[in-house]
């Protein structure tokens, strides 16, 4: 070929933060890390389009968001991806480029893998091409993922030298999951180390840009999963070597403070691979041209369901602010987590708080959340002090919101839509009679602040046609409390609405407004083997926020748990059903304690192994 195509090297450090002394750690041994940021291109503001690894995946191959293509938005959603979507590797095959993975391919999307990639298993190596091919390689580093602070060792840095954030209270569970995610950095940085050697020993260093990422922040308490900077911040290092810089026009070493996002990252690779255009449904841009220090670039990040917990919360930030829009301000910060709380950090933490030890900061994540969120990265690091409220900041805080808007619209925005509705996906979600967005967003942005004046317009959302505006209606009656009741008769007539998701919010309401009876028997009607597992999640989760407790339910939550452990369900969602009536059972008969075990190892690793082997392969297999 006689145009210069380099190689390109991603290396992606699963879970984790920008946690090496390029970024100002000082315990930290991330010294290959930091060998490759040495001379090299700095994002100092680098943030995920979603704080959990598939949706975050998806935008990075895709260069979508995963809001924009339901149900990618959800951890372990299963989205249908048209083929005239066109994936990273597309453009560089097309020029010739020999593309491979290695470990993860954790997509929330099924693509055609032999099509997508020219090998991607834990045996992928750049020396399988053909000779002088140019090669697109991701690297997929598991050591620090979350599940490594569940059985590391204390190895690298001792617990009392942890400096602990304020929002967590100060134990030494705390410490020491911290303690262990530093060995499990080390084991990632002598990883990275190997490879780096690799690319030395076969005479490619001064021919390869490397690009070394992770998918989302860590796997401390309040990290992965939070639409906070410890969950959504990510390093982001693109090393050009200095021999290939005569070759073109590159952008020169330098630290970059503009926030940016990972949504850029395919394009920024065909940037690098020649000035390769973008497909027309890629949304980002290379980050080869982003300006150096752009204080109103803004970025943006998600987050919906995690597992069997329901949430749905939008971001917007530039490299000084955050805003934070909660569109569930009912459910807490900290709902159980099955996997996460596996930790004994979160553990520690939830125990700390039923004893009543401690403060207000650290209480506040078990409680209910405020509808917006403010907050000055400059002055408050750790994103604790809310100032939504303050009038000094009115002008800049109505930008944001007019920012989310516009991304919701932009993107055609899925998270609104119950999750395995017909309307979710490409096309339903751009057919204005199906979806009409500017109408549910309108609605959904008035449920937040649980408004009584706005009761009349929630119960004509209620008797729609469409499942998404009864869905929204349903919650802002729920988010009205005792100020739904003149509304009672609507609430009880809509238990017959089709939509389980719409179903399980009214049978809350209506617990809530001292109706039990009725709720149970909706309960009851949700929680059985017919229901999917997207209602089940919503169902059981919303029954076990309900106090006093819905003992009537016990039963019926025992014979649905046996038939999930017992029948042989295809979807691996039917195990976050599972996970959540598991959590609802134990708080039903009044057994569940922090260290409760309420994640099912052995079925996870059946149904993991079963539906999602490269997965289970990434885990546990070793590089050569």
């Amino acid at each position: 070929m006689s145009k210069f195509q380099p190689n390109i090297l991603i290396i992606l450090t699963e879970d984790l933060s920008p946690h090496s002394a390029t970024y100002g750690e000082t315990l930290s041994a991330m010294n290959a890390v930091d060998a490759i940021a040495k001379d090299a291109i700095i994002f100092e503001n680098a943030f995920c389009s979603s704080p959990v690894c598939s949706p975050s995946r998806f935008s990075m191959i895709t260069g979508m968001e995963p809001a924009s293509v339901g149900p990618a938005m959800h951890m372990r959603g299963d989205a249908v991806v048209p083929a005239s979507v066109k994936l990273i590797t597309k453009p560089l095959q097309d020029e010739g480029y020999y593309c491979l993975n290695v470990g993860k391919a954790d997509y929330n999307f099924e693509p055609d893998m032999k099509a997508t990639w020219h090998d991607s298993s834990m045996s992928a190596h750049w020396r399988n091409r053909a000779s002088d091919q140019p090669f697109f390689a991701f690297f997929n580093l598991v050591e620090t993922h979350e599940s490594s602070i569940f059985r590391e060792q204390v190895t690298l840095v001792t617990a009392d030298q942890i400096e602990l954030p304020p929002y967590l209270p100060d134990t030494p569970e705390i410490r020491e999951d911290f303690a262990r995610y530093y060995t499990a950095m080390q084991k990632s940085n002598d990883h990275i180390a190997q490879i780096l050697d690799e690319l030395e020993h076969d005479g490619l260093a001064d021919q390869t840009v490397i690009i070394q990422i992770s998918d989302h922040g860590g796997s401390t308490p309040r990290s992965k999963r939070f639409i906070y900077d410890s969950g959504a911040k990510v390093p982001l290092v693109i090393k050009i070597p200095e021999s290939m810089r005569s070759s073109r026009i590159w952008r020169e070493p330098q630290s970059i403070s503009t926030a940016v996002s990972l949504i850029d990252l395919a394009p920024t690779v065909f940037d690098i691979a020649g000035g390769l255009p973008a497909p027309d449904t890629m949304i980002g841009k290379s980050l080869l041209s982003v300006a150096p220090a752009d204080d109103d670039q803004i970025v943006f990040s998600g987050r919906d369901r995690m597992d069997e917990n329901y949430d749905m919360i939008r971001s917007a930030r530039t490299s000084r602010y955050l805003y934070v829009r909660n569109y569930f301000p009912n459910r807490p910060w900290l709902q159980n987590q099955a996997f996460a709380w596996q930790a004994k950090g979160y553990q520690s933490w939830e125990t700390e708080f039923l004893a009543q030890r401690t403060d207000e900061m650290q209480s506040r994540y078990f409680g209910t959340k405020p509808a917006e969120e403010f907050y000055d990265n400059h002055a408050d690091p750790h994103q604790v002090n809310n100032l939504i409220g303050e009038s000094e900041f009115s002008a800049t805080i109505q930008r944001f919101r007019d920012a989310i808007d516009s991304r919701i619209m932009e993107i055609f925005d899925n998270g609104f839509i119950p999750e395995n509705s017909p309307i979710e996906g490409l096309p339903n979600s751009r057919n204005p009679r199906l979806y009409p967005l500017a109408e549910v967003l309108h609605l959904a942005n008035l449920t937040i602040h649980g408004d009584a004046t706005n009761l009349p317009t929630f119960v004509a959302a209620l008797k729609k046609d469409n499942e998404v505006l009864r869905f929204w209606g349903a919650q802002g009656l729920l988010m009205l409390g005792q100020n739904a009741m003149p509304a009672l008769v609507d609430i009880v007539e809509a238990l017959t609405d089709s939509n389980g998701h719409v179903k399980a919010i009214i049978a809350e309401c209506l617990a809530r407004l001292e109706h039990r009876d009725l709720a149970i028997g909706a309960y009851q009607q949700l929680l059985t083997s017919s229901s999917t597992y997207q209602v089940l999640i919503r169902a059981a989760k919303s029954a076990a926020s309900i106090e006093p407790k819905l003992a009537e339910l016990s039963a019926s939550v025992k014979t649905l748990l046996q038939q999930l452990r017992t029948d042989d369900f295809e979807d691996q969602g039917y195990f976050n059903a599972y996970t959540g009536l598991r959590y609802l059972d134990l708080t039903l008969e009044g057994k569940y304690v922090p260290s409760a075990q309420v994640f099912d190892l052995e079925l996870f690793m059946k149904r993991l192994q079963k539906n999602n082997p490269n997965v289970v392969k990434s885990m546990s297999t070793p590089r050569n």
